[in-house]
């Protein structure tokens, strides 16, 4: 004889309809369970496994980033300290160039004597800011002092590395 059931209607998943087969009084759904429970067993053990192999591998490639990144730590290190140095320099170059043509305009004025304009065209203000232009002689030398800084950085990385 064959029965149908359904859901009680209280799931908001669409109802999947069984077909059991009752013979003595014994339903087959209770094999169909207990397969269905042997089922997910296995699928949990099959998924697990499959988890701690990735698991795995995901930790493999986090050591061997964490070895990269402590090669580099110091590399990104050393590049930083040579922007910084050069950075540094530059703004000291802008500076010193603004004090002293403000100082050379000022002797201009007072101790040669010389109209304002001809001062004031002799000696134009510069900008003092740590982002100024310099002349082409002082920022050639400050930035092949920081290529010669990266250089070394790149060496010292290599040097580690081996």
């Amino acid at each position: 004889m064959l029965v149908r059931r359904e859901g009680d209607g209280r799931s908001r998943r669409p109802h999947r309809r069984i077909l059991t087969q009752t013979h003595g009084g014994r339903a087959l759904t209770a094999k169909t369970g207990a397969l269905h429970k042997f089922g997910m067993i296995v699928a949990v053990l099959l998924a697990s496994s499959g988890a701690g192999f990735l698991l795995a591998q995901q930790r493999d490639w986090e050591q061997s980033q964490s070895a990269e990144k402590a090669a580099e730590t110091p590399y990104q290190a050393c590049l930083s300290s040579a922007s910084a140095t050069h950075d540094a320099s530059w703004a000291a170059a802008c500076k010193r160039l603004a004090e002293k043509t403000q100082q050379d305009r000022a002797d201009c004025l007072s101790k040669l004597n010389l109209p304002k304009t001809y001062c004031n065209a002799s000696y134009p203000p510069r900008d003092g800011s740590a982002n100024c232009t310099l002349p082409d002689e002082i920022a050639t030398l400050l930035d092949a002092a920081l290529a010669q800084a990266r250089y070394g950085c790149v060496r010292q990385r290599e040097g580690t590395a081996q």
